[in-house]
């Protein structure tokens, strides 16, 4: 269409009279045009090609937990992966169709319903680094995870406080486990042991729970580590083992994001839950309702998507 405007243009500057303020005339008239259409057409790819929007996913896995950021610099973390093949779907959808990489997984513990999706996304996604525990787990599908980590040479990081984790101009710290766990899942409460971890771009916050529960989120209190966020992934589906008062009013979110299955068997999101993320001024967002939750920022306020 650019190239049949120029011919046009041309064309009429050719063929016009050589009369010295025609000419004079045409070219500034030529030079204008020149400038209006760089407008239209340059500038619109300058704007896009300097994007400096992080979007968070909070996707409607069903009763489970997964959440995918994409940073600016197209720096890609998955934490966590649902309970079946579903988020496969939602990576297709939320990730350009030639992007085959993820650069970081978290793996905030080690249960089906945080990581039994992970599987599949190892065999069809160039995955370039673990973050998780050393808690074991007999499960089927973890048995596979690490099969695979283990044939594919993937990095994995054990998760600890202090630890930061830098991705262009946003970063993660964890603030939980505050020692690498261990043991199998049987002898151990797997959801004490979730990773904490807190994603910040600019003057914008987001963090992430997995199942932790009222005691550990106590502890979080009594190491006085910055909780404070803008928007808070309810632990444990919002189930009323977590998400404390103490602990909510340290987080003070604007935003409770809470990810759970349509009429699970548990009850999640407790209604006690609700009612508690309100009167702490949060508004509630549940995937059981609204699906798909996706957020982003810019580093000066967070933009909730419209499904």
């Amino acid at each position: 269409m650019l190239y049949l405007q120029l011919f046009i243009l041309l064309r009429w500057f050719y063929y016009s009279r050589l009369d010295q303020k025609v000419i004079k005339l045409r070219v500034h008239v030529f030079i204008i045009v020149i400038l209006f259409l760089a407008n239209i057409w340059v500038w619109p790819n300058i704007v896009n090609s300097s994007d400096e929007k992080l979007v968070v996913n909070f996707f409607d896995v069903g009763q489970g937990d997964a959440a995918l950021i994409e940073a600016p610099n197209n720096f890609q973390v998955l934490i966590d992966g649902g309970p079946d093949n579903s988020i496969l779907t939602k990576l297709g959808l939320a990730m350009p169709k030639s992007d085959k990489i993820i650069e970081l997984i978290v793996i905030s513990h080690p249960d089906k319903d945080h990581i039994s999706g992970l599987v599949e996304v190892l065999r069809r996604y160039k995955v370039e680094n673990v973050l998780a525990t050393l808690v074991e787990h007999d499960l089927a599908d973890y048995e596979e995870f690490k099969k695979l980590i283990k044939e594919k040479s993937i990095p994995v990081v054990l998760a600890k406080t202090p630890m930061r984790l830098y991705f262009g101009e946003s970063y993660i710290d964890i603030l939980h486990p505050f020692e690498v766990p261990t043991g199998m899942a049987d002898d151990i409460n797997t959801n004490a042991t979730s990773i904490v971890a807190k994603l910040v771009y600019g003057s914008d916050s987001v963090l992430f729970t997995g199942d932790l529960e009222d005691s550990q989120e106590r502890g979080l209190l009594l190491k006085s580590l910055d909780v404070d966020s803008d928007i808070l992934k309810a632990a444990h589906h919002g189930s009323k083992s977590s998400s404390g008062e103490e602990f909510l009013k340290a987080v003070s979110p604007e935003y409770a994001v809470i990810s759970a299955g349509r009429n699970n068997r548990y009850g999640h999101p407790h209604q006690e839950v609700v009612e508690r993320l309100k009167a702490f001024g949060a508004s509630v967002l549940a995937t059981s309702q609204l699906g798909d939750i996706v957020f982003e920022s810019e580093g000066f306020g967070w933009r909730l998507v419209e499904n």
